[in-house]
């Protein structure tokens, strides 16, 4: 089985000169995560999620930067808080709890 993944684009300005297929609209998004694509490349935030991980996704988000980082069940080095399925990973990403310190 092929490992599928997902990245979060934070800012669409980072992607002009990458040589990916991107989805940037929500609904094409989430077509592609319900048909299981196993490479999604999105600009669409709000789709991050603790369900990626039961659908069998490795979750990314890309900052404005270029700095990359895994968002993974448990620990993670962006954060002192342990990654449940309770927790909204978009609303975590909106108040800064993934920013490097």
């Amino acid at each position: 089985m092929e490992d599928k993944f997902i990245v979060f684009f934070s800012d669409e300005e980072d992607i002009e000169d990458l040589a990916c297929e991107f989805k940037h609209g929500f609904y094409e998004t989430e077509i592609a995560i319900i048909d299981s694509e196993t490479q999604i490349y999105t600009t669409q935030m709000g789709l991050l999620n603790t369900r990626l991980f039961e659908l069998g996704y490795r979750v990314f988000v890309r900052e404005m930067n270029n700095d990359m980082f895994e968002i993974k069940l448990g620990d993670n080095e962006r954060t002192n808080r342990e990654i449940r399925m309770g927790h909204n990973l978009f609303k975590m990403w909106c108040a800064g709890e993934f920013r490097k310190n």
